[in-house]
């Protein structure tokens, strides 16, 4: 008995399709970008939104902004780094800092597992010069982070709370004068 015609295309076409499908989904679960990959574009961590390029880092850094405590998907560790003026200690009684930002971060065991061509270290994030802090429940762990560069610049000091900028009251400034009334003079 032979096919039809229409019935062989529409046979064809099924099979057609559902390789199509197969191969699709296998390339795109094994292209799908993680925290931490390279970026250029937003788009390029997630169509959905759910991940954006931090362009500030080394060829970009997928990630996610303002993340809370164990929130970061492809097990990400959400750290807040810029916890305190460079120079000034970390101080909790005066959060949230003014410079922080919470973003999710690679998570990593060795500097292997990061992109170091790129200059990224696997490092714990609470160290100098980061000085970070892991707000997951589980504080112990090391993430990808870029290599600091001090263009030959001098490194801030740490723990140098005594000035004038660390302190909440802020530099002495001298008071305005405003016993006698300024007055405008025409031209």
């Amino acid at each position: 008995m032979a096919l039809r015609p229409r019935r062989f295309l529409a046979a064809a076409c099924t099979v057609a399709l559902g390789a199509f499908a197969g191969a699709a989904a296998l390339v795109l679960s094994g292209c799908q970008p993680h925290i931490g990959d390279h970026c250029t574009l937003n788009t390029d961590c997630s169509l959905q939104g759910t991940r954006v390029c931090d362009n500030s880092q080394p060829n970009g850094y997928c990630t996610s902004f303002n993340c809370g405590p164990d929130s970061c998907i492809d097990n990400a560790v959400c750290v807040v780094l810029y916890s305190s003026v460079p120079g000034c200690p970390y101080d909790g009684y005066e959060s949230p800092s003014r410079t922080a930002r919470s973003m999710c971060l690679a998570p990593c065991g060795q500097s292997s597992d990061c992109r170091q061509s790129d200059g990224y270290e696997c490092a714990n994030p609470a160290s100098p010069p980061w000085d970070g802090l892991i707000i997951d429940d589980n504080t112990n762990q090391k993430v990808c982070l870029a290599i600091p560069d001090f263009d030959g610049g001098v490194q801030p000091e740490a723990g140098a709370a005594g000035a004038p900028v660390c302190q909440v009251n802020g530099p002495v400034v001298s008071s305005i004068d405003a016993s006698a009334p300024y007055e405008f003079q025409d031209n």
